[in-house]
């Protein structure tokens, strides 16, 4: 089908795929040049001691084709005998994901909902949809002979903003920022969390608001970034000020992460995903 056929969502959401695949790319390349280094991160001393040239060099191999962005990842990939339970997740998400947007369109159509409504209504597609994608793509390198990891690992059981980035939310981006910028910059912390969540910020601008200028003209820059830039406060805030204190920090965190949504479930993101009502 010609681009000039497709309808400006359509337009919007194959532009936003190949921006993806190339950051996928060069983050990927960055992984490899410091393949070494990250193999070593990503083992403890025995483990590395004991393994030999030929599974590292399966690992290296089985990475390169994968479309993981770290090598450690891998330690995180599943045998096939959890097969079933990746059919059930899986399987549940699709459904779950269909039903919702059946509700979405509902609610907008019947309330005639616009604004910040939408933005806050279209996070479970967000995550439902990533999970879905990532479903998808497992299926495809199943003759790996092994599960990819999972995308996000429970993100409602974060307990803090710092827990939820690292440890429940994109676990694949996470374990490349781990790698290529925390790792080197350990004795600079506060530094490696501003440049982390700055280069969060630049990357969803490039694959979202990029993508939303081209298409329409609509000029949303720097909400992306503001939103990062806000995350990367209130890991440091909440490290500073309600270490001591979870059930502050609990409450801190869903404020940070959820309240400002807007700037990053906007127009861009409800086109890619096809929520935008016209």
């Amino acid at each position: 089908m010609a681009w000039q056929n497709l309808s400006t969502d359509w337009q919007i959401t194959w532009l936003n795929l190949l921006a993806l695949a190339s950051i996928a790319l060069v983050m990927k390349a960055i992984a490899l040049l410091a393949g070494p280094r990250c193999r070593a991160a990503a083992h403890d001393r025995q483990v590395v001691r004991h393994q030999s040239e030929k599974s590292s060099g399966n690992r290296s191999l089985q990475f390169l084709f994968s479309p993981l962005l770290a090598p450690n990842s891998l330690e995180r990939s599943q045998p096939l005998s959890a097969m079933p339970r990746f059919l059930l997740r899986g399987g549940a998400c699709l459904g779950a994901l269909i039903l919702y947007y059946w509700i979405y369109w509902k609610l907008v159509d019947a309330f005639q909902l616009r604004g910040l409504a939408l933005s806050y209504l279209c996070a479970p597609a967000v995550l439902l949809m990533s999970e879905v994608f990532i479903a998808g793509v497992t299926i495809l390198w199943l003759p790996s002979g092994r599960l990819l990891p999972v995308l996000h690992r429970n993100p409602f059981a974060a307990r803090s903003v710092a827990d939820f980035w690292g440890r429940h939310w994109n676990l694949w981006m996470s374990d490349w920022f781990r790698d290529a910028i925390f790792k080197p910059l350990r004795r600079r912390p506060v530094l490696a969390v501003w440049l982390i969540f700055f280069l969060s910020g630049l990357l969803h601008e490039y694959v979202l608001n990029l993508a939303l200028w081209f298409v329409t003209g609509r000029k949303l820059f720097g909400t992306m970034m503001l939103y990062f830039l806000l995350q990367a406060a209130g890991v440091l805030l909440e490290r500073r000020f309600l270490k001591e204190h979870a059930r502050a920090n609990l409450l801190f965190t869903w404020l940070i992460v959820l309240a400002p949504v807007p700037l990053v479930f906007h127009e861009s993101m409800l086109r890619t995903i096809h929520l935008w009502p016209e």
